[in-house]
């Protein structure tokens, strides 16, 4: 999906570029940085399921200094299809030992 249309189909596996090219309309290259490094986790989720139906769970951790982009089914402009959950910093002593 692009800004909320269907633009395209692929069968399962489907290659990353393929499906970046339909998100975006246009081939995109990683940026070349030299020298960057990733701190510490500053989020982690583990065992998230994304509903009560399936039994997949999903885990995630975020360092320090990287940017992470998560495409959804319902398009960038719409409602979010969950409210979102109270979240502490890795290691903050926050909620589930800073695991959200």
């Amino acid at each position: 999906m692009r800004r909320g249309r269907l633009v395209g189909e692929a069968a399962l596996p489907c290659p990353t570029e393929h499906l970046v090219e339909m998100m975006f309309g246009r081939v995109m290259s990683p940026p070349q940085k030299e020298g960057a490094s990733l701190g510490e986790p500053v989020l982690v989720l583990e065992g998230v399921r994304p509903g009560e139906r399936t039994a997949a769970e999903y885990s995630l951790s975020v360092r320090e200094g990287e940017v992470v982009g998560l495409p959804g089914s319902r398009g960038a402009a719409s409602a979010p299809s969950c409210a979102p959950a109270p979240v502490s910093p890795a290691g903050s002593g926050g909620p589930a030992g800073g695991r959200a």
